[in-house]
């Protein structure tokens, strides 16, 4: 279907007992089913908006089209970036995790999140080459920024390049974009008043830690 050069919408097809064309099926035994053609797509949602450094965050989405080299997902903050690909299961979803150990090392502030999906052609026409991000214009395998090392553009002007990279008529890529924050791990103890002796009390409080982290 990615080469029959057709929009979107939904087709007929016509299964014939004799060579007739569509016009002349009246004596002619055959069958038709209705097939809905639909444009890949690339959806995505982080585990969470805030990220406590230390804790893990997911990226999890769809991608419609069955791209066989799953989609690619860049990370750009202050200080960082980061670009991987992660396999699409049978049924279009991914999930991707940025562990502990990697958001602990990270500078609180705003990360950008781009997911990148190689469309029709199968291909990621945008993509990482030593440290420059590469892309097919204004000619094949044109260096478009720098995504790594000194100079590099950071955070959202590196998200920024991305998506007007991606956008360009050459591309034929789609992608989705997100953001989360990176805070310092903090816990705040709601004032406690003065108690007698033998009093029962509960200690309570706010923490930008992760569901399920255990605290002492």
């Amino acid at each position: 279907t990615a080469n029959l050069n057709i929009d979107a919408g939904t087709y007929t097809v016509y299964a014939v007992a004799t060579p007739n064309d569509k016009n002349n099926l009246a004596d002619a035994q055959y069958g038709t089913v209705s097939v809905i053609i639909r444009k890949p797509f690339v959806t995505a949602q982080a585990s969470q908006s805030t990220v406590a450094q230390g804790d893990s965050v997911f990226f999890r989405g769809v991608a419609e089209g069955d791209p066989s080299q799953g989609v690619a997902i860049w990370i750009m903050g202050k200080n960082y970036a980061s670009v991987n690909t992660e396999s699409v299961n049978d049924d279009g979803t991914f999930d991707h995790e940025v562990d502990g150990s990697i958001t602990s090392s990270l500078t609180s502030g705003q990360y950008f999140v781009v997911v990148q999906h190689p469309m029709y052609n199968d291909q990621f026409d945008v993509y990482v080459r030593g440290d420059y991000v590469v892309g097919p214009y204004p000619t094949a395998n044109s260096n478009i920024f720098k995504l790594y090392g000194s100079g590099s553009l950071q955070g959202s002007d590196a998200a920024n390049a991305l998506t007007v990279a991606l956008d360009d008529p050459s591309v034929d890529d789609t992608y989705t974009k997100l953001q989360f924050l990176v805070e310092v791990p903090e816990i705040n103890i709601l004032p406690i008043p003065e108690k007698m002796v033998g009093d029962k009390f509960e200690v309570k409080g706010t923490t930008n830690l992760a569901v399920d982290d255990e605290l002492l």
